[in-house]
């Protein structure tokens, strides 16, 4: 009965680890969400959509309810999980160019010379999230190295006030300073996988000939 799907048998439930192609998007989380110490991506714990055309494999051919039709166990009411690859957007440390925390450039680390890159809508008002992704709006020069406007870097801390202190709601936002590393942008590939309550109907899969 399960036999992979193949142009003759297209309309039979799909086997094991057959790769097919979506007809429809589907929502998808990442398998692994551990990261190398140096790398960090935002948006790795959110559910991410794979488009209509994306290649996965499905397994684990679950019947599902159907009101008013035919209940027959069959392709029409068979629906999958799914894995899959997706590129996501990572920030990587670099090393050796600005791992000091107190540096004494602060157009490095004063938020009125950050603009937040991810997530892009942090509130200019408040302090920045440990953990955001900012770059330069304006360029500078730290340890003889040009630093150019848009250069990227991680916040690594809470807000400060230039004295050190913990930041408070009446000082003055645009004087407040952080502790940044230095990252650069690249994209990483990531194994992902649907849950068991979003399942991908036969009907919204196309086995991928070869």
């Amino acid at each position: 009965m399960n036999r992979p799907a193949t142009p003759e048998n297209k309309d039979e439930i799909y086997k094991d680890y057959t790769v097919c192609v979506l007809r429809q998007p589907a929502t998808v989380k990442v398998k692994n969400t551990t990261l190398e110490n140096r790398l960090h991506c935002p948006s790795i714990s959110d559910p991410h959509e794979l488009p209509a055309g994306h290649r996965v494999t499905v397994f684990n051919a679950e019947p599902i309810s159907l009101t008013g039709g035919d209940e027959t166990y069959g392709p029409a009411n068979t629906a999958y999980r799914i894995e899959g690859m997706l590129g996501l957007t990572v920030y990587e440390s670099v090393t050796g160019v600005l791992t000091e925390s107190n540096c004494s450039n602060t157009k490095l680390r004063k938020h009125s010379n950050l603009r937040p890159v991810s997530p892009p809508d942090c509130n200019l008002n408040d302090p920045f999230p440990d953990k955001t992704v900012v770059a330069l709006r304006e360029g500078t020069t730290f340890k003889g190295v040009k630093l150019p406007r848009g250069e990227l870097f991680l916040i690594s801390s809470k807000a400060k006030t230039p004295r050190g202190q913990g930041f408070r709601s009446r000082d003055p936002i645009g004087e407040a300073l952080y502790d940044v590393v230095q990252v650069k942008e690249k994209v990483l590939d990531f194994k992902v996988k649907n849950s068991s309550n979003l399942l991908v109907r036969h009907k919204d899969l196309e086995c991928a000939t070869h």
